[in-house]
Order: C-alpha cells, then structure tokens, then sequence
C-alpha cells in the first residue's frame, strides 16, 4: 500500500501579522502604551562598543607611522608590552599598510579598515588598539549613525 499524504507537515492558520508584526509598521501609534514615551535603550552600536572598551581601558592608541617597515616581533612585542587581552582588534586606515602587515600575522589578533569594521568586530574583541586616523574615522561614522537616529526618533 502506499502512504497517504504527500510527505509535507500541516500548518495551521498563518496568523500572519501576529507573527511579523508588518502592522506596527504601518501604524506605529498601534504599539502598546505601556512602551511609549521609554527610553529607547543603548547609544547606537558602535558608540556603545567605543565606550565600553573605554570603561574597561581596554583600548589602546597606535602610532601607526613609527612602523616603518613591516615588523611582526615589533607589533608582538607592543602588545605584551601593553597586556593586551586575546582576542584583539586592531583597526587601522586604509593607507596605513605597513601596521596592517605588521599585526597580520599574530595569533588571535584580527586587523580591520576603519570604514569595514562593525560593531560585531568590536564587541567581539577583548581588547582594542586602533591608530589615531582610524578614531577619527570610527567617531565620524558614529555621529552619523547617532544624527539618523535622531531623525528616527522625530
């Protein structure tokens, strides 16, 4: 005999816009009353990131032109010299490629542009050593995301 069905598990009714909730979307003043008007939580994710590595002093500042030359053993030996925690990321700008050899190749050390990193990276990370040009790129793309978040919120 063979099976009945075609091998395919029954769902019930969808429910959809329970589910995906596209509505909220569409009718934002719908949202329960009981969360307007609450703090909308943490400063946007890379801010945030930014400032608990500062909380923790986990972060380091890097003079990215005293490598003059691709060096390992020199890059290594700075972060023992600072105690940096493993896993560590070293964020560099993009015209500073000489660091970026330099820290490329140590174990447990992960070298990122400014422009690419993410908040994933830096949460990720127990420790963060970033060059000067690569800060100021970092705090410019932070007050963008915080200006769009503001107009969000108006």
């Amino acid at each position: 005999m063979a099976p009945e069905g075609n091998g395919r598990a029954r769902v019930g009714a969808p429910q959809f816009a329970d589910r995906t909730g596209w509505w909220r979307r569409l009718w934002p003043e719908a949202a329960p009353l009981h969360r307007q008007g609450q703090p909308q939580g943490p400063p946007p994710g890379a801010a945030f990131a930014l400032s608990v590595h500062a909380e923790r002093d986990s972060v380091a500042l890097l003079d990215a032109a005293a490598y003059k030359e691709p060096s390992t053993k020199q890059a290594s030996e700075a972060l023992e010299k600072w105690g940096a925690q493993r896993p560590t990321l070293v964020v560099l700008e993009g015209e500073e490629t000489v660091a970026l050899k330099s820290f490329r190749n140590i174990e447990r050390v992960a070298v990122g542009e400014a422009t690419a990193v993410g908040v994933a990276d830096l949460v990720g990370a127990a420790s963060l050593v970033i060059s000067q040009k690569a800060l100021e790129v970092l705090q410019q793309r932070c007050r963008r995301q915080a200006s769009r978040n503001e107009q969000r919120r108006r």
